[in-house]
């Protein structure tokens, strides 16, 4: 424990710990004061699990809504046609608009034929 930096939190909880077991030892009341310091630390890990447990919520919210934002990001940019997109789906679409392009100009070479 000498290596490790305890934040102050953490050595008040120690110190306010060793003078409770003194007092416990010598059968004397632990005090107003000191009882009130230990109940605000419960408090205090209470509202500290509290916050981490809707942190926890919250980042699983953030991921779900980014997934959500994505597929509407991905929405928006089938309508837009080729623009913005990945690479390989580029490709794909403007092999797509090749083939359209290219079977238009034959219906319309067969419209002029006949």
């Amino acid at each position: 424990s000498l290596f490790k930096m305890e934040s102050p939190w953490e050595m008040f909880k120690a110190i306010l710990k060793g003078y409770k077991e003194q007092a416990v030892e010598k059968n004397q009341p632990f005090g107003f004061v000191f009882e009130f310091f230990e109940m605000e630390i419960l408090k205090q890990e209470e509202r500290q699990e509290m916050s981490t447990e809707q942190e926890d919520v919250d980042k699983e919210e953030a991921i779900l809504n980014t997934q959500m934002t994505l597929s509407d990001e991905s929405m928006r940019k089938k309508r837009k046609g080729a623009k913005n997109l990945r690479f390989d789906v580029m490709l794909k679409k403007k092999e797509c608009f090749e083939k359209k392009a290219e079977y238009w100009k034959k219906a319309e070479g067969r419209a002029t034929e006949g």
